[in-house]
């Protein structure tokens, strides 16, 4: 066996030498930074950048969310309370609304308004030109002008076809009446004509209307219809009234600063608007469908802007309003200000501990670590000055008795090297006897590995024999295992068998009982069959003789004339149904005449199948008896290939003895012969390893100056005092 000094100890590089440091890996080889400045690899530059982000980040985080929150809290009260203010204004509205509504039901009340347009109505159909007829239409003007100019608005009254003046006998082409507020004539008002009529009576909100006051003048009007009935006449009322009342209603109401209400109708036109030219124009906005009748107002996003409704419950026209999110929120702006300066100040706190830390650790560290170059470079006088009780502290003290403990191993390393010189040399002289030795040694050992080999062939020959010998009685035992595990599966299945035919005996049983309960049943069913025909034969006589007593009542009947009409169509009744009766019963028995065959014919396959039965349980018992006499002769037959077994076994275990015997003879020869040829072996290899201890203690000598040198490079504290 070769022993080789340099695998147990490795050769040191001198300085020149040594090769430079690589990171993992064996790529490049690792810079040594010289710089003193921002570095992302310090330990200082670090810490410095996990305190700047963790304040920075948690003061961001902290303003936003409470801006978020803010915001959100603002934005949720401004719109509450904007909300409360277009229902407000609704329900103002729709007192306006009901008010104009009243007057169309005070028109439609007024018994004496209404007694003369229908008296106007009968006129017209008797004398176009009579007096009565002037005298009534300027009643009914006066009326409708008075109500006019108490409640300030304009009045349009049409009946349903063109009348003729009774002056000029021409059809007219306008209102009957009118307050003369801008058009007045058929074609601008029959497009409402099919709504009102429809309408049952009802009010109707038309909408916005565009009149053409003068040359030079428009105005628009807010328009609602009733239809009137006086008679056998129809008459279309039209109440107009200026939008400047929506818009005296609706002016002192706003939306953040200048943001106004705009009404809308059921078809979605703008109604009223603060901007003329939005009038009678789409609204543009989707609003919610109400589910309820109390779903009447709310609000929602639209891109940048909070949108506010109400519907009212008169005319179901929407107020809308939008309001600017920013405008909500302009006052909250503050808290994000405030953030922001709370995010610059924690920035410039958090540069100032970081430059403490970076002097307090990073300069520290520095200082360690061009010490620790100085002693790479073999100076291990340097030793850092510090005076700190922290973990700084700590570190150089550390330091500082690390290079002095490098510095005593040094030299304790080279008292030691002399004494490796001198044992080399005694080392060289043992090896060299120890060569001469073996030489002897392996002369005796091969004189006795010739007779351990003659030994070991004739042990090999009778083991050869032996062990022919037990594979042909394994055989043996092999093939009368198998037929003793054969016998035992028989065995085995013949108790299955068994098992199985005391079930089956036991569902046979079962299955004669069921049938012979099914017979009984059955001859039970013919029996109550038999009592329902006689049942039936008792009712299809009451049938018969019901109906005998309705043709007895209906010749009564006839009798009686008059006076029995009534009776005979009862008879008749009772007659037709004993009729139905008597043929339901017909019926019926066809039926149970059907039922009795088939039972009859149940019964007498029951009989015929009952003795099949009674067979298949008496085969059944046989067979059980066969499986159980099979059985017991497999027993025996079994016991019989269980003894045969047990003296094989016996005569196999003396053959084992026998060959144990001649291999334990033959593994000693072989053993001896091992013993032998090894111990030759081993001598032979302790001359080699006698001559390479020479080579080694040589080799051993030439290191140890090696290193003697090597650790001359080094600059210990003792050898400056030197």
């Amino acid at each position: 066996m070769k022993v080789n000094v340099t695998d147990y100890i490795k050769k040191p590089f001198k300085r020149s030498e040594r090769p430079e440091q690589t990171d993992e890996g064996g790529a490049a080889p690792i810079q040594r930074s010289k710089s003193r400045g921002f570095n992302l690899h310090s330990i200082s530059t670090k810490l410095f950048l996990y305190f700047f982000i963790s304040i920075v980040l948690f003061v961001a985080i902290v303003g936003t969310l409470s801006y978020s929150v803010s915001r959100d809290t603002l934005k949720s009260k401004v719109a509450e309370a904007s909300e409360q203010t277009v229902e407000q204004t609704t329900e103002k509205l729709d007192f306006l609304y009901n008010f104009y509504e009243n007057i169309a039901t005070q028109i439609a009340v007024d018994r004496t308004l209404m007694g003369d347009l229908e008296y106007r109505v009968n006129l017209i159909d008797e004398d176009f030109a009579s007096t009565d007829r002037f005298e009534v239409d300027l009643k009914i003007r006066n009326a409708l002008a008075d109500i006019a100019s108490t409640n300030d608005i304009g009045l349009q009254l049409f009946d349903k076809e063109p009348f003729v003046k009774p002056d000029s006998k021409e059809v007219s082409d306008a209102a009957f009446y009118s307050t003369a507020n801008g058009s007045s004539l058929y074609a601008d008002y029959t497009k409402y004509f099919e709504t009102l009529e429809k309408s049952a009576g009802r009010v109707i909100w038309l909408g916005n209307v565009e009149k053409q006051i003068t040359t030079d003048t428009k105005t628009n009007y807010i328009i609602l219809g009733k239809m009137l009935k006086a008679g056998s006449g129809t008459y279309f009322l039209f109440i107009e009234f200026k939008d400047e009342v929506l818009m005296s209603a609706l002016e002192n109401v706003k939306l953040g600063n200048e943001h106004q209400l705009t009404i809308s109708g059921e078809d979605g036109n703008v109604i009223f608007s603060f901007d003329p030219k939005a009038i009678r124009k789409p609204l543009g906005l989707t609003l919610p469908e109400s589910k309820n009748k109390e779903d009447v107002s709310g609000s929602f996003n639209n891109g940048d802007d909070l949108v506010l409704y109400s519907a009212s419950q008169v005319n179901k026209w929407h107020v809308t309003g939008s309001v600017p999110v920013s405008e909500l929120t302009k006052d909250i702006n503050r808290i994000f200000v405030i953030t922001i300066i709370l995010i610059g100040v924690a920035i410039i706190i958090s540069l100032l501990i970081g430059f403490l830390i970076v002097r307090t650790v990073g300069k520290p560290i520095n200082q360690v670590r061009d010490l620790m170059e100085k002693v790479e470079q073999g100076d291990l006088t340097v030793r850092m000055n510090v005076n700190r009780k922290d973990e700084i502290g700590k570190l150089g003290h550390s330091f500082n008795q690390m290079a002095s403990n490098v510095g005593k191993l040094i030299q304790r390393t080279n008292e030691t090297l002399d004494y490796v010189v001198n044992t080399s040399v005694q080392l060289q002289d043992v090896s060299r006897k120890m060569g001469d030795s073996a030489k002897e040694v392996s002369l005796a050992t091969e004189e006795i590995a010739r007779g351990a080999s003659d030994l070991s062939q004739q042990s090999e020959d009778g083991s050869t024999q032996a062990f022919s010998m037990q594979e042909e009685m394994r055989t043996f035992i092999r093939n009368n295992q198998e037929m003793q595990e054969q016998a035992e599966d028989v065995k085995g299945e013949s108790q299955s068998g068994i098992v199985q035919m005391d079930v089956l005996l036991g569902k046979t049983n079962e299955s004669e009982k069921l049938t012979r309960e099914t017979l009984d049943r059955a001859q039970k069913l013919k029996d109550s069959t038999t009592q329902i025909g006689q049942i039936l034969q008792l009712m299809d006589e009451v049938a018969k003789r019901t109906n005998l007593l309705s043709l007895n009542a209906a010749i009564e009947a006839a009798r009686a004339g008059e006076h029995g009409k009534g009776f005979a169509v009862v008879a008749s009744e009772v007659r037709k149904l004993a009729e139905q009766s008597s043929g339901s019963i017909g019926v019926v028995n066809e039926i149970i005449g059907t039922i009795v065959e088939e039972v009859e014919l149940t019964v007498k396959a029951l009989k015929e199948n009952y003795p099949i039965h009674q067979e298949q349980v008496n085969v059944a018992k046989n067979v059980d008896q066969i499986f159980r006499q099979v059985d017991n002769r497999m027993n025996g037959f079994v016991e019989k290939i269980a003894q045969t077994s047990a003296s094989i076994s016996n005569l196999q275990a003396s053959q084992s003895t026998l060959s144990e015997m001649i291999l334990q003879v033959s593994a000693t020869a072989e053993e001896s012969t091992a013993i032998s040829e090894e111990v030759a072996s081993s001598a032979n290899e302790q001359l080699g390893v006698s001559a390479e201890l020479v080579q080694t203690s040589e080799k051993l000598s030439e290191l140890s100056n090696e290193l003697r040198n090597i650790l001359s490079e080094f600059v210990t504290v003792e050898s400056e005092q030197e």
